[in-house]
């Protein structure tokens, strides 16, 4: 969804800064299911435990810091527009192998 609306994280952002009434209007259902979806896992010890909302916080950053800081990333790395959505597609599973590592649940020492 992003990658089809690059601009959606900037124009939040900057929304919610000058009106600060604006982020009491976003829809949190996402972010509910999130957490609820977590604790489900965590109660069934498919993942380890951790703070949700902190994991949140850095899956959210994993998706839309690129998107906010792509002039940077293109200029230090190079990519045109082109390079940087092919980047940007490789970044998904990048995000995925991420994910996946962080809720990994370790099996206990000596197991």
């Amino acid at each position: 969804m992003l990658r089809q609306n690059p601009y959606l994280p900037l124009f939040i952002i900057n929304t919610v800064h000058k009106n600060r009434d604006f982020a009491q209007r976003l829809p949190i259902t996402i972010a509910t299911e999130f957490v609820q979806s977590y604790y489900d896992d965590l109660a069934a010890d498919k993942v380890r435990s951790l703070n949700p909302i902190q994991f949140l916080v850095s899956v959210m950053s994993m998706c839309i810091f690129p998107f906010l800081s792509k002039p940077i990333l293109q200029h230090m790395a190079a990519l045109s527009d082109l390079d940087f959505d092919a980047f940007m597609e490789q970044r998904s599973q990048e995000i995925q192998t991420y994910i996946r590592s962080i809720l990994r649940v370790t099996p206990p020492a000596g197991a």
